[in-house]
């Protein structure tokens, strides 16, 4: 079992494992050897084997399979959480099976990119050492405190820190949390000591093969946005003095061969608009001084509209999330859906940002069929923005809480683009 969760604990194992329906087969294993034979087995290795059967199953979860089989799931989760709580007050941070308290914390990390799982986890999980704890968003706040370090010498030290700087990035973007988080102050000082710190990719490095993982510095200053705590200073962004209009990329990285292709096309067939994508647009002066998100920012606010590229992978990006509700919800800006990956339906929070918006499905037909359609948009963007729209953005100065929306309509509705 320790092999197999490693495997899941990698992006492309994971996905291995679940091609080869590895659920299926967790499943029977926990049915037939951990709870038909757990008996003849020595009890420390059964629950040892038990916990990593329950995470490597918390890793190959998909948002869908969590609304289909809540029971599982939550069970699972109060495992965790209990696990986790009680391995914070070890010295070593360790379990009685000397498993380290990051492992558990790298579980919730990829399952928290669901807002139903941050609330069943914060607010209905079943466990023992909840007298223990007063508030479970306090719990993370004060456990990153206590492990935040500065020695870079403790790998699983350092992994403790990345991961708990993720979860409590995820927590941020729910603005039923928000003010919790805001009023502890020692917390709030130490996420912005650490947003005002150079970025250290090469600490990072190492945990990059897990993509629901962030850097520090990025997720510090995500919470910092999400919490209303961070200016967005004003940085220039290139953009072409001859271009009609401006339109922003948002897409992820994992996606960056389908979006360089776009934006390739794009970029020969408009002459007169601008494309902003940060692999091209980025300017040198943010990224010496770790202004990335000011940049995108600066950019998002010049967009006559958004260009959304959606899939999975966009999905469990917590980056992708910052720059989507700060467009849709702060900027008001016009949204165009893009579909690049077959029989992908958008759930949870994209779900609702997304639904009922007209779309474009380049998983579906033949690119250049896809890229004429998106080309005719385009041209005719001045025409299809409504000015009550138009009028809307200018005047409404005042941010909309991103958590507003009801989480529990996670399922964007289909309307394709006609033209």
């Amino acid at each position: 079992m320790p092999i197999v969760y490693n495997t899941a604990r990698h992006y492309q194992g994971a996905q291995a494992l679940r091609d080869h329906q590895a659920e299926d087969q967790l499943a029977m294993y926990k049915k037939q050897v951990i709870e038909k034979h757990g008996k003849e087995i020595d009890e420390t290795e059964t629950v040892k084997i038990s916990l990593y059967q329950s995470m490597t199953t918390a890793l190959l979860l998909e948002p869908e399979e969590i609304k289909k089989d809540e029971r599982t799931t939550n069970n699972i989760l109060d495992t965790i959480l209990d696990l986790t709580i009680e391995t914070s007050q070890s010295a070593t941070l360790r379990t009685d099976t000397l498993l380290h308290i990051s492992e558990l914390l790298v579980v919730l990390t990829k399952i928290f990119v669901n807002d139903d799982v941050v609330d069943y986890v914060l607010k209905h999980a079943q466990v023992k050492n909840h007298i223990l704890l007063p508030s479970r968003v306090q719990f993370f706040c004060d456990l990153l405190i206590r492990t935040r370090i500065d020695n870079q010498s403790d790998n699983l030290l350092q992994l403790t820190c990345i991961t708990l700087f993720n979860i409590l990035w995820s927590i941020s973007f729910n603005d039923k949390y928000q003010t919790e988080m805001k009023q502890n102050e020692l917390f709030v000082s130490t996420i912005k000591a650490t947003a005002e710190k150079e970025n250290n990719e090469e600490l990072f490095a190492q945990y990059s093969f897990q993509k629901h993982l962030s850097n520090i510095k990025k997720a510090a200053d995500g919470i910092l946005f999400n919490l209303n705590l961070k200016n967005i200073s004003k940085l220039p962004t290139t953009h072409s003095t001859n271009a009609s209009s401006s339109i922003f990329i948002s897409y992820s990285h994992a996606d960056k061969v389908f979006c360089k292709t776009l934006i390739d096309t794009l970029q020969q067939s408009s002459k007169q608009t601008h494309f902003w994508v940060d692999f091209l647009n980025i300017n040198s002066a943010a990224v010496h001084s770790n202004d990335l998100w000011e940049e995108i920012a600066a950019a998002i606010e010049k967009a006559d509209a958004i260009i959304l590229i959606m899939s999975k992978n966009y999905y469990d990006s917590k980056s992708c999330r910052q720059e989507l509700s700060y467009a849709k919800d702060m900027q008001k800006k016009r949204i165009i859906p893009i579909y690049m990956q077959k029989e992908y339906k958008p759930t949870g929070w994209l779900g609702i940002r997304t639904a009922g918006l007209a779309y474009i499905d380049f998983s579906k037909k033949a690119f250049d069929i896809a890229f004429k359609e998106l080309s005719e948009i385009l041209n005719k963007s001045a025409e299809v923005i409504p000015k009550r729209e138009q009028d809307c953005t200018l005047a409404d100065s005042d941010p909309k809480p991103t958590a507003s929306i009801d989480s529990n309509s996670s399922t964007a509705l289909e309307r394709p683009i006609t033209t």
